[in-house]
């Protein structure tokens, strides 16, 4: 990839959405650019709608997912970003809607799969079977070692909550 493409430049955002104040500052002055596209201008959006919640940036960052989510609506990015505003702002039932598709469109993001699972394990035990599929795709799927760890002490849990 171009070391000079949107994607390049936004891609260590979105990988760990970090840079406070300053990295939300690039983010939106990538975004106000007319020449990105459609799907680079949602990636940007999404990534900054994740950085704004790390600053504390609510509203900000619900509309800038929600953009992400109109210009792109079959990206997982896009759905995972609202997903994250709409989980900070305590909307779990929208929080999950946007995690499912976030994992329809990225079913390989571990980071989806483990957010879709807890979200899942979040609303009771009429979804525990889903949750725990989840929770074992997300093992297929992730290398992130700590939530790997938790989630392997979790689902023998999970199972015999199930089989009560």
């Amino acid at each position: 990839e171009d070391g000079k493409s949107i994607c390049a430049y936004v891609g260590p955002f979105h990988a760990k959405p970090y840079g406070g104040k300053e990295g939300v500052n690039k983010l939106v002055d990538m975004g106000k650019n007319p020449a990105i596209g459609a799907h680079d201008r949602a990636l940007v959006l999404a990534t900054l709608a994740r950085l704004q919640l790390n600053v504390g940036q609510l509203k900000e960052a619900r509309d800038n997912a929600n953009a992400a989510v109109e210009l792109m609506p079959f990206d997982g990015t896009a759905w995972f970003g609202l997903g994250e505003v709409a989980k900070r702002q305590k909307d779990d039932a929208r929080a999950l809607e946007a995690y499912e598709k976030a994992a329809l469109y990225e079913p390989s993001w571990g980071a989806v799969r483990l957010a879709l699972a807890d979200s899942l394990a979040k609303t009771g035990d009429a979804n525990l079977p889903r949750a725990i599929q989840e929770y074992e795709n997300f093992l297929v799927v992730s290398q992130a070692e700590q939530d790997v760890s938790r989630v392997k002490k979790l689902l023998p849990n999970l199972k015999k909550k199930l089989q009560k």
